[in-house]
């Protein structure tokens, strides 16, 4: 259900007429690189060899062209890196999270080419995560922007699924841990892309949900790229925090019943994805304005709001925090992280020459905090419109410069 509700939001809109019954008229041509409607591939399959426990599983995939790199070469590269996975061989490149796991790709060839990728399966071997890595796999297939992670190929069989993904240098969370060494045209470009990136998802209907520094790409050059759409939703669906079956114990938690206990990690996002019945766009809205507070002010913002209230919200020093109390209080409203005098600072790493340019950058955060409202109402409604008055305040900055 939840990959035709995904696909569903692929569909080919339907141009709407004027009151004279005229459709528009197309007014520009599609950006090169961008595609609003499904991206075809070639599927396939092989039976996996060996020993193990997998062995004489079959494999389904399904692959597409990558830059230069034919769907054939694609489908090799993903055939022996599923190999080596099932075959539990050594990897040069290996991460685990909550998303599961990462490792490079492997080739059967002695090129380069399985370098530019790795490999992200589900680390638990059960059919449940399977389809839910599989749900994300294949609509991340579908889509194709320059501001957008690639997904050229996925495998899967009864309890694994495997993701064949473009290897990048480092998240922004990395990026922000090793200093952040950007400079103010780079940081200002790199909110661009990920506003471009979030506008061509809406104009899909699909809400990201869970984007943060963690799900931000960079590659050797600073150019962003949105990954992991393990949460992402079409617009509207319900919310499955809100979702309580039998089996789950409901906690209340500012008036509203949800399935899970509140935490720390819920606060990088808004409080809408945590409450609200249904996925909105507000919530990929507030996460954009997170970023580019964070990206002027120079830290990693992981916190952007809390129930306590007398909480100092360090931040950054999650030990001084005292965010959620265990006896919430709806009669008493949130706080956020805007409201603390502090933040107004500009990372000083910037070493902009005039007051000038600081005044400018601090029309900056005067647009995320738009974007941060903590009601979905008071915050800027539509990503088009704050990339609009992004790209005037950086035409200002650039005349200053």
């Amino acid at each position: 259900m939840y990959a035709e509700s995904i696909k569903a939001g692929l569909k080919r809109p339907r141009a709407a007429a004027n009151s004279q019954g005229e459709l528009p008229v197309p007014k520009k041509k599609k950006k090169a690189g961008v595609s609003l409607y499904p991206v075809k591939g070639t599927a396939s399959s092989f039976v996996l060899p060996g020993k193990g426990k997998a062995t004489g599983t079959r494999v389904k995939l399904m692959c597409r062209k990558y830059q230069k790199l034919p769907h054939s070469k694609i489908k090799l590269i993903l055939n022996e890196s599923v190999i080596a996975i099932t075959e539990k061989k050594r990897f040069s490149y290996n991460q685990s999270g909550s998303y599961g796991r990462i490792v490079a790709a492997k080739s059967p060839f002695p090129d380069n080419d399985a370098s530019k990728f790795v490999v992200k399966y589900n680390s638990e071997e059960d059919e449940f995560s399977a389809a839910a890595f599989l749900n994300e796999a294949q609509f991340q297939f579908q889509l194709k922007h320059p501001a957008i992670l690639e997904c050229p190929g996925y495998g899967y069989f009864t309890n694994r699924t495997f993701l064949l993904l473009p290897r990048k240098k480092q998240t922004l969370a990395d990026a922000f841990k090793g200093g952040l060494a950007l400079t103010c045209p780079v940081r200002l470009r790199l909110v661009r892309e990920i506003a471009e990136g979030l506008i061509y998802l809406h104009r899909l209907h699909v809400v990201h949900k869970d984007l943060s520094s963690n799900n931000i790409l960079l590659d050797s050059d600073s150019h962003g790229y949105i990954a992991d759409f393990g949460s992402s939703l079409n617009q509207g669906a319900n919310n499955p925090n809100r979702d309580i079956t039998p089996e789950d114990i409901p906690v209340l938690f500012r008036g509203v019943l949800i399935n899970l206990q509140p935490c720390v990690g819920h606060l990088y996002s808004a409080p809408d994805n945590l409450l609200s019945n249904t996925a909105s766009f507000g919530v990929d809205i507030y996460s954009w304005g997170v970023i580019l507070y964070s990206l002027v002010y120079g830290e990693c913002i992981w916190k952007s709001w809390t129930n306590h209230q007398r909480c100092r919200m360090h931040l950054c020093r999650a030990s001084s925090c005292h965010h959620l109390l265990q006896q919430d209080n709806p009669e008493k409203p949130l706080r956020s992280f805007t409201t603390i005098s502090k933040m107004r600072n500009i990372d000083s790493s910037l070493q902009l020459p005039t007051p000038r340019h600081k005044h400018h950058l601090l029309k900056f955060l005067d647009l995320a905090k738009e974007c941060l409202a903590l009601q979905p109402e008071h915050r800027l409604q539509s990503m088009k419109l704050a990339l609009t008055r992004f790209n005037n305040l950086t035409k200002e900055y650039e005349r200053v410069v």
